[in-house]
C-alpha cells in the first residue's frame, strides 16, 4: 500500500505521529494475512510490535508500506512489514500477530461471553490460546468501621 503523509498528521513537534506507521503497517500485515485464508475466514490483530527508525516529515513524500507473511496456521498468522520512501529508505518495521476466525467457530463470542469485564485484547488471546477467560469474582463491599481513639 501507498500513503503520503500530510501536515495534520503530524506530532507536536513536527514529525509524522508513529500512529501513521503502526496504522499502514498492521493494514499491509493484515492483507498479506487475508491472501493466504479462505473467502469468508475473518481475522483480528492480536499483538502488534513496532521500531521506528528515522524520523519522518512531510517532506518525506510518498511512502509504501509491504507485508509479508512468515507463518500462517489454523488459529493465527503472522506477518512483517517495512515502511520506506520512494528512495527505499527504511522508517519503521514491525511485526503483526492475528487471530484467525473461521466461519462459525464462535470464537471471539465464547471469550467475550466469559469475561465481559476484561478487555477485549485478552478475550481475543484466550481464544488464540483455546481456552476461556474466566470471569473475576465480584469483590465483596464490607462497611469500613472507624477507629476508637
Amino acid at each position: 500500500m501507498e500513503l503520503t503523509p500530510a501536515e495534520y498528521q503530524c506530532n507536536p513537534v513536527g514529525m509524522i505521529h508513529g500512529g501513521l506507521a503502526c496504522t499502514a503497517l498492521d493494514s499491509a500485515t493484515t492483507c498479506a494475512i487475508r491472501t493466504t485464508l479462505p473467502a469468508q475466514t475473518e481475522l483480528t490483530t492480536l499483538e502488534i510490535k513496532v521500531e521506528f527508525r528515522p524520523w519522518y516529515k512531510v517532506e518525506t513524500g510518498n511512502m509504501r508500506c509491504e507485508g509479508r507473511v512468515i507463518h500462517a496456521g489454523n488459529r493465527t498468522a503472522t506477518a512483517d512489514g517495512r515502511l520506506t520512501d520512494s528512495k527505499g529508505v527504511l522508517y519503521a518495521h514491525g511485526v503483526v500477530t492475528c487471530l484467525i476466525l473461521r466461519p462459525g467457530s464462535g470464537e471471539i463470542k465464547i471469550a467475550a461471553k466469559e469475561a465481559p469485564e476484561f478487555s477485549a485484547g485478552a478475550a481475543l488471546k484466550a481464544a488464540a490460546a483455546g481456552k476461556a477467560v474466566p470471569a473475576k469474582p465480584k469483590a465483596k463491599k464490607t462497611a469500613v468501621k472507624p477507629k476508637k481513639k
